[in-house]
């Protein structure tokens, strides 16, 4: 075989691979990625509460402590001032239970075993798993992105 040929099957079974790499990037970040949407988009960080699309999904009450107080007694673990946007830390269960998971082989998503997401009361938030743009974009550039280009400097390198 040709030398082109050789890069040429290299390559080939090099782009075959990128789905396996890029996951296992994701998977070696999970901590970072979860953490970075826990506190920039959903929690009690600089973009609280956000769905997908960036909209505040709800704030709470006057009730929210005296609600906690009622079912737990005393304050909640988290601040749940009246009119702050939701940060989704009632008992810690769902941010305790976040995963990130691949539902194919060119994605992935989050979610979470608390049982309270599977509620119908939690449907009224939409789609709270999902990325904002934002978040996304700061995710690949930062998380992704630096360590796919390592190795794929790396593969690359063992075909030439």
């Amino acid at each position: 075989m040709s030398i082109i040929g050789d890069y040429r099957l290299g390559i080939k079974k090099l782009r075959g691979q990128l789905p396996v790499i890029a996951r296992d990037i994701v998977k070696k970040n999970k901590r970072d990625i979860l953490e970075y949407y826990q506190v920039y988009q959903i929690g009690s960080g600089i973009k609280k509460g956000l769905r997908k699309d960036g909209i505040i999904i709800g704030v709470y009450s006057q009730e929210t402590e005296e609600t906690w107080f009622a079912e737990w007694g005393g304050l909640p673990p988290y601040s749940k001032d009246f009119r702050d946007p939701y940060n989704f830390e009632w008992t810690g269960d769902f941010f305790r239970g976040m995963f990130i998971f691949f539902p194919d082989k060119f994605s992935y998503e989050i979610s979470s075993t608390d049982k309270k997401i599977h509620k119908a009361s939690w449907k009224r938030y939409g789609d709270l798993f999902t990325l904002t743009d934002k978040s996304r974009e700061f995710v690949e550039k930062n998380f992704i992105a630096p360590m796919f280009a390592e190795v794929m400097n790396t593969r690359l390198s063992a075909i030439i």
